[in-house]
This record gives C-alpha cells, structure tokens and sequence, in this order.
C-alpha cells in the first residue's frame, strides 16, 4: 500500500526536490558563464568552455521536459511555486538583476543553442 503523498516511483516531493536542485545548478552555472562573458574575449578558450558547460546543463535538464519555465522576482527564482536557490546570493542578485531589466518569467527549451544563452546572459 501507498503512503499519501507517494506514486509507485518513489516520492514525488523527492523528485521534484532533485528537479529544484537540478534547476539551480543550472542557473548557477549560467551566472558563472555570464561573468566569464564580461571578463574574456570572445574566442578566450575559457570561454568557449563555459558557454559549452552552460549549453550542455540547459540541454541535459530540457531532455524529458520542454519548455520550463521560471519564475523571477526581486528575491529570487521560483519553479511552479517552489523556491529555486533560496539561500544562493548568487542567484538573489541574478533574479534581481532580471527584475530590473522587467523580465520576469524565463523559459527553457531543449533545443536552445549556445548563440541565444549568449544573448540572454548578456
């Protein structure tokens, strides 16, 4: 028999927990490449590895699921209610930043290509 609150796979709420950890690892490692775009040149190979690291995180996270969206707002990101990093000062002044420019919903695709997370990071 089920406890309440469970499927056959396992617990939901551990899933969705891996899901949230998964999503701010990604949006660390996007922040991570945003500076790295303001600190080499274009053709730095540093660079291309980070923006390569960003794009394969996005990918690996979109591959069962397309699109996903995040919230944003003055505090921080939220995914379908939930807080994504609520303890990262990195992404409170990621999120805080994107507030500032009005953007306050970010959606993910698999199919995103290094040349538009170029263009959304700076």
């Amino acid at each position: 028999m089920e406890r309440e609150g469970q499927a056959a796979g396992g617990p939901p709420a551990a899933a969705g927990q891996a899901l949230v950890k998964a999503l701010e690892e990604m949006l660390v490692g996007l922040r991570r490449t945003s500076k790295d775009l303001t600190f080499y040149p274009p053709e730095h190979p540093l660079l291309r590895r980070s923006l390569e690291r960003a794009t394969g995180q996005v990918h690996a996270l979109m591959a069962d699921r397309s699109p996903l969206a995040l919230a944003g707002s003055r505090a921080g990101f939220t995914f379908e209610g939930r807080a994504v990093g609520a303890e990262n000062r990195q992404l409170a002044t990621m999120a805080g930043e994107l507030f500032v420019k009005r953007i306050q919903r970010v959606f993910f695709v698999k199919e995103v290509m290094t040349e538009e997370l170029v263009a959304f990071l700076r």
